[in-house]
């Protein structure tokens, strides 16, 4: 699985464009940095949140990204009500899919990795 975080860089695909003033980072409607409430995720993503630490609401559950991809979306709001974050992510054998779509709405990825995983015995 690769994920994908808003507005946060992540290595493996989205960065800021170079243009003038800010991007704003918008997914299926939410705003991150705009005043955002649960019933605004359940409206947009179709999934509700629960209480998270420290007076944070995180929701959790999937999303269509195109007509054919699933993946897990995390959205967190801050106490304040404040959008925090939007992690998406995209199942592995879909990524090539939905990277260029994601890549021409918020630009190219400023760098990626493909990190070799490990388990709890060693086996890569």
């Amino acid at each position: 699985m690769r994920s994908l975080i808003l507005p946060f860089i992540a290595a493996t695909i989205i960065s800021t464009p170079a243009t003038a003033g800010p991007k704003q980072f918008e997914f299926k409607g939410l705003v991150v940095g705009s005043k955002t409430a649960p019933a605004m995720v359940m409206a947009a993503l179709g999934f509700g949140c629960d209480d998270g630490a420290k007076g944070m609401k995180v929701c959790n559950g999937p999303v269509n990204i195109g007509s054919t991809t699933t993946a897990r979306a995390n959205v967190v709001i801050s106490p304040k009500g404040i959008l925090q974050r939007i992690e998406l992510t995209i199942p592995s054998y879909s990524f090539d899919n939905v990277s260029p779509a994601l890549m021409e709405k918020y630009g190219n990825p400023d760098r990626a990795s493909s990190p070799t995983l490990q388990n709890g015995f060693g086996v890569q």
